[in-house]
Parts: structure tokens; sequence; C-alpha cells
């Protein structure tokens, strides 16, 4: 089924104490069966520096999306206000449903459009689902997308940069370890460094 994303950046201006608990991007979704999925938020984390809030939900079996009411809040705080940019909105199909053969040794140099196409991370490490690259966190149990993507690599571009340290996850080690797995060929050196 397809999945829901919403994402964007902030950071609070002149405020003091811990972040209110509802900070974030908050939504109202409504169901083509006239239910609702109230309250859905991606939560900041209240630093004074631009910081990246995401979410990820899927969209419940025998359902489609008819509706969303998206509102930036920061309300309740002690002080101060918050600045947002970048909000978006994604509805998409994870990526293993969309196309389940990867670029092999066979196909991959006959100029079709599967071989010619790359994959760009652009939360590398920042969170157990890179905020929403993978569907799932990888496990013993759930590999599919690391599978998936490791074989692709080896014949296609691989490359992004991360916009959250999320430790232990972003540590050298794990990122060394994913940077061989996936054939990275470049990071954007502009995001934390």
């Amino acid at each position: 089924g397809q999945l829901v994303e919403i994402s964007g950046f902030s950071k609070r201006v002149g405020a003091s104490g811990p972040a209110p608990w509802d900070y974030s991007i908050y939504a109202d979704v409504a169901y083509s069966d006239n239910t609702n999925a109230w309250g859905q938020m991606a939560k900041f984390t209240g630093s004074d520096s631009w910081n990246m809030a995401v979410l990820v939900f899927p969209v419940p079996p025998g359902k489609t999306l008819t509706g969303m009411n998206v509102y930036c809040m920061y309300r309740n705080a002690s002080g101060g206000h918050a600045l947002f940019d970048n909000v978006s909105i994604k509805v998409y199909e994870p990526p293993s449903t969309t196309n389940t053969e990867a670029v092999d040794a066979y196909n991959a140099h006959d100029r079709s459009r599967i071989a010619r196409t790359g994959h760009h991370n652009d939360c590398f490490l920042a969170s157990d689902t890179d905020y929403g690259t993978y569907a799932a966190p990888y496990s013993a149990s759930n590999t599919e997308e690391y599978d998936y993507l490791s074989q692709e690599t080896k014949y296609t571009s691989m490359g992004g940069e991360t916009c959250n340290p999320s430790p232990p996850r972003s540590s050298c080690d794990k990122s060394k370890e994913e940077l061989e797995l996936f054939h990275y060929t470049y990071l954007n050196s502009g995001y934390h460094q």
C-alpha cells in the first residue's frame, strides 16, 4: 500500500526551556471510507538550530487518502517562536513494491532506463529508517530493502547526504559499513560534516 511522509525543518527563536510536547508538523488525515487519523505528528526536538522532523505512516489497506489538513505547530511554549521551512507531504509506493528487479550484470550496461537510474539517500543514517528512505528499520527479519539496494548499487550510482546525526546509527563504524554495503560514490559535504 501507499505510504505518507510528512517532513520539514524548524528552529526555535528566543525560546527557553524544553520544547512543547506538540512542537511539530501536525496533520489530520481523511480516508475514502469517511474515517480519520487525527493528530499525526512529525515532532521536532526543540533545538535553536535548524532540525528536521519526519513522520512516515501507511495508508490502511483498502483505503485511499482523500484529504489532509496540515499545521506547523508551536504552542504552549514558555516563550519565543518557531520558524518552519521546506514543509512537504509525499504520498508514494514503497520502493519494494514499485520495482523489485534489481539491475544485474546482464542489464547493467544495456542503456535502458533501469540501468541509468541511480539512488540518492537524502537522510543517510539520520534515523532507523533514514527518515522514511526505508519503509521499516533494518533487522534480521527485514532485509528486503537492504538486499535490493546493495545488489542494485553494484551497477548504478549511489550517493546522498545526511540531515541529522542519530547515534549510534550514525557512528563511524556503522557509517563505513553502509557506505560499503551500498557502494556510495558521493556524499554532499554541505550537511552535518
